[in-house]
């Protein structure tokens, strides 16, 4: 039987809800790793309001966010590769100590959004509102001029989260 979506967004408020959505898309696996986390892969969050959402510690790949509204949703120590979240409201959210592989952020908002100490390889900030964003600590690989650009123009003064 299927639940319907707003029944797993409540469902989603009392538990982490990548693994809530993933469950109920039948997506989830388990990853290898030193410590094993769930892996979700090839999921749809296009247009989906989450805000203030915890994703702490998920790890998604070839998976799209794209015209979402993530303000104040939290990826931290979260590992994303392949991932699509063009044209998004990323208003406050926080990658900090997350690994972003060849993410996309091209025409989105990440005011004051949270970088500190991420590893950002081959990302794209194209056309991307970063002011305010905290870049402190993170590590720029690839990505070719326009990150190169990011990285030398990013905040790198603040050692705790914009608000």
């Amino acid at each position: 039987m299927k639940r319907s979506f707003l029944a797993v967004l409540l469902f989603a408020s009392a538990l982490d809800a990548p693994v809530v959505l993933a469950q109920d898309q039948g997506q989830m696996n388990m990853a290898p790793s030193e410590v094993a986390r769930p892996l979700w892969k090839n999921l749809s969050y296009n247009g989906r309001a989450l805000k203030g959402q915890s994703f702490v510690g998920a790890w998604f790949e070839d998976s799209t966010f794209s015209e979402a509204m993530l303000k104040g949703a939290d990826f931290s120590s979260s590992l994303l590769r392949r991932i699509k979240m063009k044209a998004s409201n990323l208003i406050g959210a926080n990658f900090s100590g997350a690994i972003l592989e060849d993410v996309d952020f091209s025409n989105s908002n990440l005011t004051k959004a949270c970088f500190i100490g991420a590893r950002l390889v081959r990302v794209k900030f194209t056309n991307a509102n970063i002011s305010g964003a905290a870049f402190t600590g993170a590590k720029f690989e690839g990505g070719g001029a326009e990150l190169q650009n990011i990285a030398t123009t990013a905040e790198y003064g603040p050692k705790t989260c914009p608000k």
